[in-house]
């Protein structure tokens, strides 16, 4: 392994709740794909697993510092109840990531309180 970038980015879940309270679905479907809104939308803890995303989601786009192109759905955090969650690029993330000869991004999200954390390591070819 050889590491790219690093990012990481803090969220206050609360913050991520009042937003989805005041915009509701157009808020959702500019950032999160259909898939992560039903992965969050059938957990107990809603409101943290759409922050964890949103998380992670930033630090990646912090990471290949796009200047234009790159929307958060061209960031798509695979998540499952059974494998540890998984990042995969579309569009012109893809694009920028391939240039950067990025092969891999791994995860992981820490919670506490009202906070999440996620971290991002870009692994390159």
């Amino acid at each position: 392994m050889m590491i790219q970038g690093i990012g990481v980015e803090l969220i206050d879940i609360n913050r991520v709740k009042m937003v989805i309270t005041r915009h509701g679905r157009r808020f959702l479907d500019k950032i999160f794909t259909e898939d992560e809104i039903r992965f969050c939308q059938k957990s107990p803890k809603t409101y943290a697993e759409f922050a964890a995303l949103y998380a992670a989601k930033s630090a990646v786009y912090k990471t290949i510092k796009p200047d234009i192109g790159v929307t958060y759905r061209d960031i798509e955090v695979i998540c499952s109840d059974k494998f540890p969650p998984s990042l995969y690029l579309h569009g012109f993330a893809k694009r920028l990531a391939e240039r950067m000869y990025i092969d891999d991004i791994l995860v992981s999200f820490s919670f506490e309180g009202q906070m999440v954390v996620a971290m991002t390591v870009f692994d390159c070819k």
